[in-house]
């Protein structure tokens, strides 16, 4: 059974002692708990919980090469940084890979570190640490901590289910999101995880702020939807109107279906627009 955890016995602390804050956490207010004068007890002990992160956003855990695990690192725009990770075979793309690669496209999330912070807490009796594979930041200001797993079948594990529970009710008291992410979950057909891949892929392309108005005003004149091959047209038949339109996606500007073959006839629709009044007149 998950630990009652009480949202004013956690604490929290920067490696180091530093007083920087990451970006990821600034919309919260993360401070020691307060200490009572009241005696100690053991239920107080239990209850404790401590989450450390490293303030200039990186790893607080190396990751180091294991058995059947390949190691890699991720370039990602989005983050601005690089990621490191762990997935596994070397063939088909999966693990915790697809899941940098998923939070790099999904336009509704601002900002994420792999690796990122480190729960200190007690699970069936004995003291444990626990490091989340991503740390997000969602667009609607949520904080979003994943687990990502191959498959179910770690449910089977009955001393790690317990201690994924209590890291469940830290968040959840937190105010934060905590979620399980398998192969299946982010990717459930082939056609869905080559589009993510191919996605992906542009997330570097050129695209300066005068196209990405004239996207966002077309499809605002166009109830919020319109065809790559509108939108080719409305980049002047750009031959790199796919490439522009996929590198919008990972702006957080447009939305594609990631189901289906995308092609001239695929319909993008405006996922959150960029322009402001001061933006437009710099454009």
């Amino acid at each position: 059974m998950p630990l009652a955890i009480g949202k004013d016995s956690v604490r929290t602390e920067t490696i180091a002692g530093s007083e920087i804050r990451l970006r990821l956490f600034s919309s919260l207010d993360l401070e020691t708990a307060e200490t009572t004068d009241k005696e100690p007890h053991w239920s107080d002990l239990q209850r404790s919980v401590r989450i450390a992160w490293t303030p200039n956003g990186d790893p607080v855990r190396q990751i180091a090469p294991r058995s059947r695990l390949s190691v890699g690192r991720y370039n990602s725009r989005k983050a601005g940084r690089m990621l490191p990770h762990q997935s596994r075979g070397h063939g088909r793309i999966g693990g915790e890979k697809l899941a940098l690669m998923t939070c790099e496209i999904d336009p509704g999330i601002l900002d994420f570190r792999s690796q990122h912070i480190r729960f200190d807490l007690l699970s069936g009796g004995a003291a444990r640490s626990y490091f989340p594979d991503i740390v997000a930041l969602t667009r609607d200001g949520d904080i979003l901590v994943v687990e990502v797993k191959k498959d179910a079948r770690w449910q089977a594990d009955a001393d790690y289910r317990a201690k994924i529970d209590t890291v469940q009710d830290v968040c959840a008291d937190l105010g934060w999101r905590f979620e399980v992410w398998t192969d299946a979950d982010m990717a459930p057909t082939k056609r869905f995880r080559d589009n993510v891949v191919q996605i992906q892929m542009q997330r570097f392309v050129a695209i300066d702020d005068v196209q990405t108005l004239l996207v966002e005003r077309a499809m605002r004149t166009n109830r919020n939807r319109m065809s790559i091959g509108q939108i080719r047209d409305v980049l002047g038949g750009m031959p790199g109107a796919v490439d522009m339109v996929r590198g919008l996606m990972c702006r957080g500007v447009l939305q594609l279906p990631l189901g289906e073959m995308i092609s001239d006839a695929t319909v993008a629709v405006l996922a959150a627009p960029t322009a402001t009044p001061a933006r437009e007149h710099a454009a």
